[in-house]
């Protein structure tokens, strides 16, 4: 049995000392109280008033007296339970965000809970509140995606897909006056790829707004999109504006990217060919760890063989 918050061998289905961080605090029961179907009846009341970005069915949870309780608003938690058309979906978001924090990008507290029914699902920590220490009074943080940011907010909906990453890039550099945004993101970048994650749109990458400067948010949404879908595209958006790609993708023409690509774009926007190189090689010489990650994963064998096999096949395309 492996521990469904860090994945790590455990004799119970979770560490005390991880549910402790998670939640806070000691004690807390980690079942949902309600079984999954209730969870799908109950949740169009629950879902309003959201900043975190995504289109999943989501419900607001808090810890009352060492129990979970279903609020409409107030929440310190999100629950993601899995759609029917990603199976597994919780469990493959729940394995991507510990391989993130593996690579030492910045994460919420995650866990894998479970429904009465024993159906498990995702629960992340929110990221756009502050808590006075102490106390359970919360204090909202202004957050930003990059539609809002770049004032594409009334757009269509596809329009977060009608981008490239060397706009992304430029409007961080921009944003921040500097390179240390996009230096960030460009590695977030490698690392989706890296996992399969198709669906790194603008949606899903935001900005916080603290009394420290701005800041990108903690990674959201990440999971390996490419599990349900392995004939579509390799990335959301494309590298460069209009539908451009990098040369080296259009020479090669098997629809991946390669380490020619990033050092293309990284390159194109500042960012030096030292940082770029260091950044890919330190991804790639981890593999090993990635891979234990998920065989302790609560994925099924069927689905940890093909991501460990989707892994490194793009590891090898970046070496």
């Amino acid at each position: 049995m492996n521990c469904q918050i860090c994945l790590k061998k455990s004799d119970n289905p979770y560490h005390a000392a991880c549910l402790k961080q998670f939640f806070a605090i000691n004690g807390v029961d980690p079942v949902i109280p309600m079984t999954s179907t209730e969870f799908y009846e109950r949740a169009p009341a629950h879902v309003t008033g959201f900043s975190i970005s995504g289109a999943q069915v989501k419900m607001q949870i808090k810890v009352v007296d060492k129990q979970i309780v279903i609020c409409a608003s107030g929440g310190d938690y999100i629950l993601k339970p899995s759609p029917q058309a990603f199976p597994q979906a919780a469990e493959n978001e729940h394995l991507c965000m510990q391989m993130a924090s593996a690579f030492k990008f910045d994460i919420p507290p995650v866990a894998l809970l479970r429904f009465t029914d024993e159906i498990p699902v995702f629960a992340i920590k929110r990221f756009d509140r502050s808590y006075t220490a102490g106390e359970h009074k919360q204090t909202k943080i202004h957050q930003e995606d990059l539609m809002q940011a770049m004032g594409l907010a009334k757009a269509t909906s596809h329009s977060k897909y009608e981008y490239s990453y060397q706009q992304v890039l430029l409007d961080l550099i921009k944003i921040a006056k500097g390179l240390h945004l996009s230096a960030e993101f460009f590695k977030r970048l490698v690392f989706a790829y890296l996992i399969g994650n198709d669906d790194l749109h603008l949606k899903n990458i935001s900005l916080l707004y603290t009394t420290e400067g701005i800041r990108l948010t903690p990674l959201y949404d990440y999971l390996s999109t490419s599990l349900y879908d392995a004939t579509g595209s390799v990335m959301a958006l494309s590298m460069l504006p209009d539908n451009k790609e990098t040369m080296a993708f259009n020479q090669m023409g098997n629809g991946y990217y390669s380490f020619a690509d990033f050092l293309e774009l990284g390159t194109s926007v500042g960012l030096s060919e030292k940082f770029i190189t260091k950044s890919i090689r330190a991804m790639t010489g981890k593999i090993d760890k990635i891979e234990t990650l998920v065989k302790h994963s609560y994925l099924n064998t069927i689905r940890q063989e093909q991501l460990i096999d989707l892994i490194n096949n793009r590891k090898a395309r970046l070496i």
